[in-house]
């Protein structure tokens, strides 16, 4: 789901009837004040090509909602000021939980897509009753150490490594943690709120899509593992097995060197974060020191990264012809380094000399973790106002 797509839902509801038109306008005034906050009653009427009563009388709803408030005035033309609204951004709160090999982090977001407030600890996993113990307690603490009142809260999103059914209650396949099978009762059974499953890239992606305003792109995760997700039109594109975009397993070097899925040549293999830090203790940011600091191991092995890097991305780019965003945490360093990137995909690409369509990410603190929880946002949005 994405940021609007509440909004889509109002546009396709048939608007036949008064009650329709009515939550139609209510809908799209709510949308407008969403994204351009400290907007009058004037502005919204013209901008939405409703009448002045007609503002009023959603706007006074909306107030009744606790969906909007009053937040000031605009400065004075000469004439009477006019009083201006915004959302009321905590209405609704959602948690989103990211859990990798050694970490867990939680975050808590607003209706604004905003984090409002955030925890990280390191605790490796292991399917424990004693470690879901510690997600719950990971989400209690984020709770209360910033005072977020539980009524308020929607649920809670954990992302996680792994392939997730269409149910988003189980995962099939998540070699990264270990794991044949899991459900949502072994990871939420100490968490107090409805809980779902997420796809770790699938969730950053989301958290792109709420940052960045592009309808169509290809993101990917590079991070201890490699992974993508597409989104066509704002919407996630998952596949007929709800595996699309396991781009860690094409194959940019055939019959090189063995992946961890136990085939040969996997992108996972040379695009990895391992594949940086593997001379640096597991450190990323040491590795990118020493980068700066034009250390030649580390320039060696960045050169030959880029070029692994950039033959995965042409071939992402002659499959679907959109953005390719590079998140993760390789994808979060790489503002210095794009240029270099960019030069060795355009060498590539039979069609043009250069490619700006590679970009770097914009969500970046704890993507995943993010994306998770404004699944819960997404799914308010559609159902309100």
């Amino acid at each position: 789901m994405r940021r609007d797509s509440y909004m889509m839902q109002q546009l396709h509801t048939p608007v036949t009837n008064s009650k329709n038109i009515k939550r139609y306008n209510r809908a799209r005034i709510y949308d407008l004040i969403r994204k351009e906050t400290n907007i009058s009653k004037q502005q919204i009427a013209n901008r939405l090509h409703l009448s002045l009563p007609t503002v009023i009388q959603n706007l006074n709803e909306l107030q009744q909602m606790e969906l909007i408030r009053p937040n000031g005035y605009h400065d004075s033309t000469g004439g009477r000021r006019a009083q201006h609204y915004e959302i009321v951004s905590d209405y609704r709160i959602a948690v989103g939980l990211s859990i990798t090999r050694h970490h867990i982090a939680a975050v808590a977001v607003d209706l604004n897509g905003h984090t409002i407030a955030s925890v990280r600890r390191r605790q490796t996993f292991s399917f424990t009753d004693e470690y879901f113990r510690t997600l719950g307690a990971a989400v209690d603490q984020l709770i209360e150490n910033h005072r977020l009142p539980p009524d308020r809260i929607l649920g809670v999103g954990i992302s996680i490594p792994g392939l997730i059914d269409s149910s988003r209650t189980r995962t099939y396949y998540c070699r990264v943690l270990d794991l044949d099978s899991a459900s949502t009762d072994d990871f939420a059974r100490y968490i107090r709120f409805p809980s779902f499953l997420c796809h770790d890239v699938a969730s950053a992606a989301s958290a792109e899509r709420w940052s960045n305003n592009i309808p169509t792109f290809f993101y990917i995760m590079l991070n201890d593992s490699i992974g993508g997700a597409i989104i066509i039109n704002h919407e996630t594109f998952e596949g007929v097995n709800n595996r699309s975009a396991e781009i860690g397993h094409i194959k940019i070097r055939p019959g090189g060197k063995k992946c961890y899925c136990g085939k040969r040549g996997c992108m996972d293999s040379y695009c990895s974060a391992k594949v940086l830090t593997s001379i640096t203790d597991g450190e990323l940011h040491i590795f990118f020191d020493r980068l700066t600091a034009h250390d030649e191991q580390a320039s060696r092995i960045w050169e030959t990264y880029l070029d692994h890097l950039a033959v995965a991305i042409n071939d992402i780019r002659m499959l679907y012809d959109c953005d390719i965003i590079l998140g993760g945490h390789v994808g979060e360093h790489f503002d210095d380094y794009i240029d270099c990137l960019k030069k060795r995909v355009s060498k590539l690409d039979p069609f043009t000399t250069d490619a700006d369509y590679v970009r770097v990410c914009k969500a970046r603190n704890e993507a995943s973790a993010v994306g998770a929880a404004l699944s819960f946002i997404d799914d308010f949005l559609q159902k309100n106002p």
